[in-house]
This record gives structure tokens, sequence and C-alpha cells, in this order.
């Protein structure tokens, strides 16, 4: 059976890590557990690659990584090292909180994928940025709006349900998000 690992945890088990000092037990449990899926920060990413050898990542296939962009080396370690391959996403909290990811199916290199089923995007032109602008994203994974702490209790709705990500981003002609 296909395991999988979110943020150290997989379908069988809840890792806790609270220190990035366990970087040098997490290549050990993925190797026993023979976890498939990892999906991690660039920053946990180039930690488990200085820690691991190249067996006790032997049964990842698939890793997907969001939060900050992954260095190009990073990428070319896990495929040489481990022969996994690295697929970017993007994401907020406000959007509970993946918006787009590259897969095995459709991939794009320095772009953080397509969007999920359902979300919208549409991209508003911002002064003195020549190519794409700011991200607004819809969906059923968007909040509803915000609470602010002088009108508890209340929520401030979107505007027509639209969040600003106040991400600057340009989409290609297949739908490919880049972030700029």
């Amino acid at each position: 059976p296909v395991r999988c690992v979110l943020q150290l945890i997989s379908c069988d088990y809840i890792f806790f890590t609270p220190s990035t000092c366990h970087s040098t037990i997490i290549p050990g449990l993925v190797y026993e557990s023979g976890w498939t899926i990892v999906v991690a920060t660039y920053t946990f990413l180039a930690l488990y690659a200085k820690a691991a050898s190249s067996h006790e990542f032997s049964s990842v296939r698939y890793i997907f990584a969001g939060a900050e962009r992954v260095k190009p080396e990073t990428i070319a370690h896990w495929a040489r090292v481990f022969g996994a391959k690295i697929y970017e996403g993007y994401g907020a909290t406000e959007a509970a909180p993946v918006i787009s990811l590259n897969c095995p199916l459709e991939t794009r290199l320095n772009s953080v994928g397509l969007p999920l089923p359902s979300i919208q995007c549409r991209i508003e032109a911002v002064d003195g940025i020549n190519e794409g602008g700011r991200l607004y994203i819809k969906g059923p994974n968007v909040m509803r709006g915000y609470m602010h702490a002088n009108n508890p209790g209340n929520i401030e709705s979107l505007s027509g349900g639209w969040h600003d990500t106040g991400d600057i981003v340009h989409r290609d002609e297949d739908g490919f998000i880049f972030i700029k």
C-alpha cells in the first residue's frame, strides 16, 4: 500500500517534530516505514537530504513541497541521490491551504502548478508590474472572511468571495502559476 507523509504524518503514524534537530531521525523513520509520498517545505527537504544516506529515502517516489521556493540544487539532489522528484505547490492559510500544485501528470519547471479543481483565479494589474499582477482566488476551500478584534463574532465577508492573496504572479498560456 502507498504510505504518505504530511509534514511527518503517515497513514499509520503521526510524528511531531518540534525541532529541526530531528532531521537526523526522520530519514530512518521513512526507511523503516516505507513511505512513498512526502509533503514538506524546502527547509525540511534540505535538512533531510543532508542527514540521509541514499537508501533511507529509497521508497519515496513523490515529494510535494510548499511554503517556500525549493532551490534547483535541492531538486537535483533528491532526483540524483534518492530517485525522487519534487513537485512544488502554492497555498495560503485562507485557502485551507492548497491553491495550486504541480503533479506527475502536469508540471512546469519554476512554477507552483495549476490551480486545484474548483479554485478560480484572477489576476489584477498592478502599477509598475509589467508581467502578471496580484492574484485573487475564489473557491469552496477559501475562507468566508476575516474577524476583527473591534467587531468580535462578526465576519467581514470577502468582496464577492474573492480572497486577495497579496502575491504577484504570472500565468502561462496553459494556466500554470509562477510566483513573481
